[in-house]
């Protein structure tokens, strides 16, 4: 069994080839997201796709922010403003244990209920309050209030490890008004509601909101009128957007081009988005709904090469954290300028050697209907088409451009329902991707007006730019086009296939658990130098959502690949490669141990050996992939296995003996290669990583090869270097406040990079040669980190002054940690 690393940036997790996107969308290369937390002018990831944030931003106001109660209406309360109220209304007269009971007389939960004071407030006094304390729920919890003869005013508010959340509302005989916060880690809102009824039954109603998460938010807002009849008719709808901007260091410059040398490549990103609903309704005992959804978004990346001073004042810009964030958001709005402007890409004098643009652009379209009981769920169905336009340019060479073109076409349906706590979805996607790639010769008049008209639409040999329209998957077919003299079509790839995704939550918008499971089968099409290569792939895959701990994938796909050529006379022949099979294991944030499920997943299906974890990983992307590839003679193998040997391998892999059994009878019957390979693949697209484990061990762990992604190490060696970067130069004894800022980010990096090297020496996935160079980079790394805080340049008298501008005033710990190593100094 080979085993390989490859480590990947932070936050993201790379299983090789292309695969099916988890949202119904096709494969799309992994962002490039810095990882380091000081060069990143914004500490925000990039926004997602639009249409994700879209459906997001629905689920959450479609499940209705506001209920029915005695006639009138008031704001829905956030999950911990439930818990508290329930606490508050609890009839516990003193502390102790209480057992909750459901409608069915059946016992639910135990919990310690602590409530304070011990009997509930008397409706004559002038105010009351109290505190309750749910040391199951880990809640703390607090209320007070005011009763009057015709006026109640309630304060009340909850506090767990999620978040903090304040209710107000103002009761009377004909009116309400109420109020919540809502305030968690990357996430904050403000909902408001009021309503008014009348003698005659009917009853008026309006609530908004304000919203903030990473890199956008938004406002939402609905009215309802209630009629004699008992009829409800409102209008909702909620809107809101995104805006990030970005610096990235991506190291020194390492290249061939001398003009380079010497250089820093930095990467400027900056990402705008708005998207909106409108919710329009009708209930009277059964609601009836409906939604229009826009989104627009587009992006652009820059990258480019910079003096050394440059890229570090554009890394380490002075202020702190808000006012860098402020001065992003204006910079991405288009309001407060831009240090480093992307170039006008129709003015190649303004390209450099090294440059690389990337622009996007991205609509979303959705409609549908929903019906359900109003303040207990809904089901309905909804449409949507998404479009994508992605252009990059780039300049390898002062004569050389090189611009990739790809337009995306996404359609998918989409049926869902929700309850108060359970949210379940299916949907159906299509999508078909084409990307073309050109070399324009720029010493060549006639390719400088070839990329002209590019950028106004028009390919080169004809066609548009923004058309998907996928060709027939015969080599050369585009490839062959004649071109105007200077430009060369490199490459044509396309996508095309069916994405499948069942999903279901339970819990609250913020707090869920939630599985999916995930298939596709679609063709991936590349034609280079009239050879074109085929790829159909199928796969299956479950993924599980864990509140604080990101999401856990478990899957497998398999790619049947061909290889077809044109021969002098324009024959195209083609030949079988093989059928390429990966099962993977992924989790975004994996935590303490939890890796040693996935090695247990793969011990029990593979039939392998690896040890298992010790040391707790740092809470970044991981990744495991086991990989084999089957020829013809592979194929043949399996073909000869008796039935015996075939369920006996089932079995130890803990996968159904039947399929496996059914396959070894096809294979029989099937001399083609192709034939065979196809066969397989449907078997493990039904069956999943269990079946591949199968197969590996009927074929022997030989003919596997596992790697390793470990998105920890990518991290902290990236900030390391820009690290680095930022303290290249010997402290100076005249800037008291630098030394104590690098000391206290470099011993903050530098014990997160022990925590990494106990974890790679721990790490049973990986080979001793890959294990010793990861343990080397990480000790030259802390080495170069620790002569960053070096003393002895300063003389007796520089130690002194930096001692006496310590010294002065407060003296934290780590200032006197620092005045003793100056002290001691020689």
């Amino acid at each position: 069994m080979a085993i390989r690393n490859q480590p990947t940036r932070s936050g993201q997790i790379h299983v090789p080839e292309p695969g099916p996107a988890s949202d119904s969308a096709p494969p799309q290369e992994p962002s490039t997201a810095a990882a380091s937390e000081e060069p990143v002018a914004t500490e925000q990831p990039l926004a997602g796709e639009q249409s994700r944030l879209l459906d997001a931003r629905a689920t959450a106001y479609a499940n209705a922010r506001s209920q029915e109660k005695s006639g009138r209406r008031r704001g829905a309360k956030s999950p911990m403003a439930v818990r508290a109220d329930l606490l508050s209304d609890s009839k516990t007269t003193d502390s102790g244990a209480r057992r909750n009971v459901d409608s069915a007389g059946d016992s639910v939960e135990s919990v310690f209920n602590y409530t304070c004071p011990p009997s509930p407030p008397d409706p004559s006094a002038p105010g009351s309050g109290g505190l309750s304390i749910d040391v199951d729920g880990r809640t703390l919890g607090t209320s007070f209030g005011s009763v009057g003869v015709n006026r109640e005013v309630a304060v009340s508010g909850s506090l767990d490890s999620f978040g903090a959340s304040v209710d107000v509302s103002e009761r009377s005989i004909d009116r309400e008004h109420g109020a919540n916060i809502y305030l968690m880690r990357g996430y904050t809102s403000l909902d408001f509601s009021s309503s008014r009824s009348y003698h005659d039954g009917t009853s008026r109603g309006r609530s908004g909101g304000l919203f903030y998460e990473p890199g956008g938010g938004g406002a939402s807002g609905s009215l309802a009128f209630k009629t004699i009849a008992g009829l409800t008719t409102s209008i909702g709808g909620f809107a809101g957007g995104g805006l990030i901007r970005e610096i990235v260091d991506h190291g020194d410059y390492t290249g061939d081009q001398e003009s380079l040398r010497g250089t820093r490549c930095v990467e400027m990103r900056r990402a705008r988005n708005i998207y909106g609903v409108a919710l329009p309704g009708l209930s009277l005992d059964l609601g009836v709904g409906g939604r229009i959804g826009v989104a627009k978004g587009s992006t652009v990346s820059y990258t480019t090469h910079l003096p050394r001073e440059q890229a570090r004042g554009l890394l380490f810009e002075d202020g702190n954290r808000l006012s860098r964030a402020l001065r992003n958001r204006g910079r991405a709005l288009g309001i407060v300028s831009e240090p480093l402007p992307p170039p006008n890409l129709s003015k190649i004098d303004q390209i450099k050697v090294g440059d690389r643009i990337e622009l996007s652009t991205e609509g979303a379209l959705s409609g549908g209907i929903v019906a359900g009981v109003p303040a207990v769920g809904y089901a309905g169905v909804q449409l949507a088409t998404r479009g994508e336009f992605e252009l990059t340019v780039e300049r390898p060479s002062q004569d050389l451009l090189q611009v990739k073109v790809v337009p995306t076409k996404v359609k998918t349906v989409q049926f869902s329902g929700r309850t108060v706590v359970l949210d379940a979805t299916a949907a159906r996607s299509t999508a078909q991707a084409l990307s073309r790639c050109y070399t324009f010769d720029l010493t060549r008049p006639k390719a400088v007006a070839a990329y002209q008209a590019l950028l106004k639409g028009e390919l080169p040999g004809g066609g548009k730019a923004k058309q998907a329209r996928i060709p027939a998957p015969a080599p050369a077919t585009e490839a062959s086009q004649k071109m105007p003299a200077g430009v060369k079509k490199t490459e044509i790839e396309w996508l095309k296939g069916r994405f499948l995704r069942s999903h279901i939550d339970v819990g609250f918008t913020l707090i869920e658990w939630g599985i999916a499971h995930n298939r596709a089968d679609f063709l991936h099409h590349v034609e280079r130098d009239r050879a074109a290569l085929d790829e159909r792939v199928r796969s299956l895959d479950s993924c599980r959502t864990i509140p604080l701990s990101g999401d856990e994938t478990r899957g497998v796909r398999a790619s049947l690949v061909v290889v077809s050529g044109a021969g002098k006379k324009g024959k195209v022949s083609s030949h079988f490669v093989g059928l390429r099979l990966i099962a993977y294991v992924t989790d975004t944030k994996a935590r303490g141990l939890e890796l040693n499920d996935d090695i247990d997943a793969i011990n029990r299906a593979f039939g392998t050996a690896i040890g298992r974890f010790h040391q707790p990983s740092l809470k970044n992307a991981r990744a495991i992939a086991i990989e084999s590839t089957l020829g013809a003679d592979e194929l043949k193998e399996l073909a000869r296995l008796p039935a015996d040997q075939l369920s006996a391998a089932a079995v130890a892999a803990g996968t159904p003996p039947r399929p496996l059994l059914a396959l070894g009878r096809a294979l029989r019957e099937q001399p083609d290669p192709r034939r065979r390979a196809e066969l397989v693949q449907e078997y493990l697209a039904d069956n999943g990583f269990a079946a591949m484990g199968a197969l590996v061990r009927l074929l022997g762990a030989d003919q596997m090869a596992l790697s390793t992604t470990n998105g920890d190490l990518e991290e902290y060696l990236d900030r390391a270097r820009t690290m680095l970067f930022k303290y290249d130069q010997p402290i100076a004894a005249s800037d008291a406040g630098d030394v104590v800022q690098r000391f206290a980010e470099i011993e903050k990096l530098d014990a997160n990079l022990v925590k990494l090297r106990a974890l790679v020496a721990d790490d049973p996935l990986l080979e001793a040669e890959t294990r010793a160079g990861d343990l080397a980079q990480i000790d030259q790394a802390r080495a170069a980190l620790q002569r960053t805080l070096g003393l002895d340049h300063l003389d007796a008298g520089q130690r002194q002054a930096l001692i006496d501008r310590l010294g002065s005033g407060w003296v934290t710990a780590r200032e006197a940690r620092i005045i003793e190593l100056l002290e001691h100094r020689d």
